[in-house]
């Protein structure tokens, strides 16, 4: 069954339209908003230390086994 478009409703957008607004609200609230803002960002903001990807040469060696 369709729904009826209210008479001042804007036309729908296009579904490469849609996917692209969706995906920038998902950037723009989880990714700047949320993970940009974890409690480990503002640690190493507080210490005013960069964050250092090869601090171990193989991370991968400390893993359980």
């Amino acid at each position: 069954m369709r729904e009826r478009r209210r008479a001042n409703s804007p036309p729908p957008l296009p579904p490469e339209q849609t996917r692209s607004r969706l995906i920038g609200d998902v950037e723009r609230m989880w990714i700047e908003g949320v993970l940009h803002c974890s409690p480990y960002q503002d640690l190493l903001r507080t210490l005013n230390q960069p964050e250092r990807l090869n601090a171990l040469a193989d991370p991968w060696h400390f893993q359980l086994r």
